[in-house]
């Protein structure tokens, strides 16, 4: 805040304007005369000619970045309850608007405002449009500084109008009264709320909003979301915004916001618009809801749903709501599927011999071996007690896989409580089929006498059966004599 002919810093030296007036204005039904307490918004020194009723002189351009400018104000605002209390404004006319708004958004527009013209025009045409101009913009009158004589009754005439019952001043403070209620309403809701205009800024919020983001309200107030948000997420609410504004009507969807802490939070947001007396959309008044905890239930259930508890891996209903999709996919596409099962061999001899706590770590143990030389796209799942199936995302590598399998398992050990160790074993069977041809079910079944055959073969290996016409794999066929059947044998790793 400047006082009165006082440069501000950097300015050029020059001599402040003298405004030739002494305002002592006459009483409003009192016997004394008073003088108007005026708080002057100015790019410029303040005038010597106000230093007897000037409360202070405030740049327009440090207010709205320094926040200690402002709380200078607020303080003073607060500290002159004076009747004769006003507004005035030396700032372009172009600039009026802004500045009216600027004052509403921050609860100080309920006393005149007036503006001093600081060029006089030659002609009555260019007066009359900066003074239709100021109007529109929400002045109450402009004070030109070639009018000297009628400024203080233009003073006396805004402040009546102001004092009256039914005047702009007790309008402005019934509003305000309402806006006040309206305020310790929402700042008493637990939700976060926030309200914008048509362009996308904010005009209103409550203290838990500002809470949730750990912000000020001269922070939201007047600014958009790209102003308080990370770029990505505010490219998200920005199109979000211009849907709801093109409906017109109410919308909910899901998205992050970014909490207090620095950290991204899931959040409801629940938004309508609301409208001008002609039904034009001017705006938008919204919710959020934190969903994060729910989010997080909602993935713990669906992954005990989705998973087994014990290894981690797919159970049987996740592999056949994944496979069931890929195994139609390969069909239309007339392509063969490869598929993997296996178990461990002489299993309940471990867990009569070691314990149950033995055989589940057997378990892990396997899943976490065979899981690394898998492909992210490959299924792995565990069907039951110690069967496990992998269906691969191609039919490339199927032999050599199942081949080196059971040697990695094999090589694998397993310290037990008791000091002792042991290692496992298993058998696979491996089949590349037709997918046009089989279910998911089938397919098991198929893989499973192949299985049978590596256990027959002595166990701990794997078996591969290609069981696709001799022409859809060339190579893979049984030797001249042998059926499709004796390519078990020939298969074998």
């Amino acid at each position: 805040m400047r006082e009165a002919g006082e440069r501000g810093p950097g300015r050029p030296s020059r001599r402040a304007p003298r405004w030739p007036i002494k305002w002592q204005l006459r009483p409003f039904g009192l016997g004394t005369t008073m003088t108007p307490c005026v708080f002057l918004l100015s790019e410029h020194p303040a005038p010597e000619g106000l230093a007897g009723c000037l409360a202070g002189c405030w740049s327009p351009a440090a207010l709205t970045h320094a926040d200690v400018e402002l709380t200078g104000l607020r303080a003073q605002w607060a500290a002159h309850r004076d009747p004769a209390r006003l507004w005035l404004l030396d700032v372009p006319a172009e600039s009026l608007g802004e500045q009216l708004q600027w004052l509403i958004a921050q609860d100080l527009r309920d006393t005149p405002v007036l503006w001093w013209a600081r060029t006089s025009p030659s002609d009555d045409e260019t007066i009359g449009d900066l003074e239709n101009q100021a109007w529109q913009a929400g002045v109450d009158d402009v004070l030109w500084a070639h009018q000297p004589d009628r400024h203080g009754r233009q003073l006396e005439r805004a402040l009546a109008r102001h004092q009256a019952r039914g005047g702009l001043g007790a309008v402005l403070r019934h509003r305000q009264q309402e806006l006040h209620a309206l305020r310790a309403s929402l700042n008493n809701i637990p939700a976060p709320i926030f309200v914008k205009d048509a362009e996308g800024v904010y005009t209103e919020c409550n203290q838990a909003f500002l809470q949730y983001l750990g912000l000020t309200r001269q922070q939201v107030v007047g600014h958009s979301v790209y102003d308080i948000a990370p770029a990505d997420l505010a490219k998200v609410y920005d199109a979000a915004d211009r849907a709801l504004l093109a409906s017109g009507g109410r919308q909910i969807y899901e998205s992050q916001v970014r909490w207090a802490d620095g950290h991204l939070r899931d959040v409801l947001f629940h938004k309508a618009v609301f409208h001008d007396a002609q039904g034009r959309p001017t705006g938008q008044a919204g919710a959020m809801f934190d969903i994060t905890e729910r989010r997080a239930l909602e993935r713990r259930l669906r992954q005990q749903a989705e998973t087994d508890p014990l290894t981690g891996l797919l159970n049987r209903r996740s592999l056949e709501a994944q496979m069931i999709p890929r195994l139609q996919r390969a069909a239309e596409q007339d392509q063969a599927l490869a598929l993997l099962v296996f178990d461990v061999d002489h299993f309940k001899d471990i867990n009569d011999g070691h314990g149950h706590s033995a055989g589940d770590s057997v378990l892990r143990l396997i899943a976490q071996v065979v899981g690394q030389h898998l492909r992210s796209d490959d299924l792995f799942a565990r069907l039951g007690g110690d069967e496990f199936v992998v269906v691969l995302a191609g039919i490339e590598g199927v032999h050599s896989l199942a081949q080196r399998l059971p040697a990695l398992v094999a090589a694998q050990r397993i310290d037990l409580d008791d000091g002792r160790s042991l290692s496992a074993r298993i058998s696979l069977g491996a089949v590349v089929l037709p997918a046009r041809e089989h279910t998911l079910d089938s397919a098991i079944h198929t893989a499973d006498l192949v299985l049978y055959e590596a256990k027959r073969l002595g166990r701990n290996r794997g078996v591969v059966m290609d069981t696709r016409p001799s022409s859809e794999a060339p190579g893979s066929g049984p030797e001249p004599g042998q059926g499709r059947g004796d390519a078990l044998k020939a298969g074998s790793a």
